[in-house]
């Protein structure tokens, strides 16, 4: 337990007296001490400032203080403030970067990872695909389906040139079925077509999915998704349709 309570923030001291408060129950700082492996001044100063944390509680016998630990829900709430506070300092830190005219750049790697921007991108209004699916549905083809989904529930247009072989072509004509009328699909007229990318009106994601070496680079600045925008619809119009 005592390796978990450090990994919450506690230092080792204070995971050891809260340790041994959960064994003991209510109980006086002698008996948290000496099952702490602790002197009583420091287990009485620990548990002072584990009080003001709110990780113990006070108890008052007549003239006996006691103490007794918080239930562990206290964590899971500490941990949700602290998600909240991430949050809060990312969106800063994104801003920051507008501001700067810098872009946000974030690479994720695996295919979890990878899984986690299709649901990003499930998000959006309007995207701009080219792939080539050779050999990868077996690891995304659910999450592609669902992505799809999502599209057709909100009416998002999406428009993909994929490369010029059958599978990619009866791939895409999948998607048209899942997606609908907003899908439309060209192959591509030129040969190099390996990768996947997408495009959005705030985004750039650049995939790597051969070889089992699965990963996705971000990149977040309205200047680059309207460059890659424009470059993509330059491509379409040479496209062949299918």
């Amino acid at each position: 337990m005592i390796q978990e309570l450090i990994s919450l923030g506690l230092s080792e001291k204070e995971a050891r007296i809260y340790a041994a408060a959960v064994e003991l129950g209510t109980t006086n700082v002698t008996e948290l001490a000496a099952k702490s492996n602790l002197k009583r001044p420091t287990t009485y100063l620990q548990l002072a400032e584990m009080a003001r944390r709110g990780l113990v509680e006070e108890v008052h016998m007549g003239k006996k203080k006691l103490y007794r630990p918080v239930d562990p829900s206290f964590f899971e709430k500490h941990i949700s403030k602290a998600r909240e506070s991430i949050e809060m300092i990312e969106q800063s830190y994104v801003a920051g970067q507008t501001r700067s005219g810098r872009p946000s750049v974030q690479v994720y790697e695996g295919l979890d990872n990878v899984r986690r921007v299709y649901d990003e991108m499930g998000e959006e209004t309007s995207m701009r695909f080219w792939s080539n699916v050779q050999g990868i549905q077996p690891y995304f083809y659910k999450d592609w389906t669902h992505l799809c989904e999502r599209y057709n529930k909100n009416q998002t247009t999406v428009r993909e040139i994929v490369a010029d072989n059958k599978e990619a072509r009866r791939w895409s004509k999948y998607l048209k079925g899942v997606i609908g009328p907003t899908y439309s699909a060209r192959t591509a007229t030129a040969e190099g077509l390996h990768n996947d990318g997408a495009v959005s009106s705030r985004a750039l994601y650049i995939f790597r999915l051969h070889e089992f070496n699965f990963f996705v680079v971000r990149i977040e600045d309205a200047t680059v998704a309207a460059t890659y925008r424009a470059l993509f619809d330059m491509a379409w119009k040479s496209a062949k349709t299918f």
